[in-house]
């Protein structure tokens, strides 16, 4: 119609980080288009049209860049200690015991979708987590004598 080729940039935006949890398995990103049947006629009376070669549907794939390395393959090296606020504890004994957990990477990139798993023997009653404010996003949950907390 005269106008020629218009070419327009968009911007997509993923969900916030806490929302998904898959950084590592690619990101697939699908477009259809199609003409506007409402286009006005150019100066002969014709409306645009597609190349008959032209797909109507894109489809491209695109990953979160995870600094891993030239090969994007995250070796990770997860390394974890714990200990606790007493040394000896009682059997029938009502003082909380405090168990401190440190989880740090030592790898390339980030040890994606690490989950760190205690398990409360049926002896002892769990009563909660006490996050520090660096930590205030961890997620943990508590079922079946198991916490279970993402790294």
């Amino acid at each position: 119609n005269g106008h020629g080729e218009t070419c327009q940039d968009l911007k997509i935006y993923l969900r916030e980080e806490h929302e998904f949890r898959d950084k590592l398995s690619l990101i697939r990103i699908a477009m259809n288009f199609s003409l506007d049947p409402m286009n006005p006629v150019d100066n002969h009376g014709l409306q645009p049209i597609l190349s008959y070669s032209t797909s109507d549907y894109l489809t491209q794939e695109a990953q979160i860049q995870l600094d891993c390395g030239d090969d994007n393959i995250c070796v990770p090296d997860l390394q974890l200690t714990v200990h606790g606020d007493m040394k000896t504890v009682y059997l029938g004994d009502d003082n909380p015991l405090a168990l401190i957990f440190d989880a740090k990477n030592q790898g390339e990139g980030g040890a994606y979708e690490a989950e760190l798993y205690v398990f409360v023997p049926p002896e002892a009653e769990y009563s909660g987590i006490v996050r520090n404010e660096s930590l205030a996003k961890l997620s943990c949950t508590y079922e079946n004598q198991t916490v279970v907390c993402d790294l």
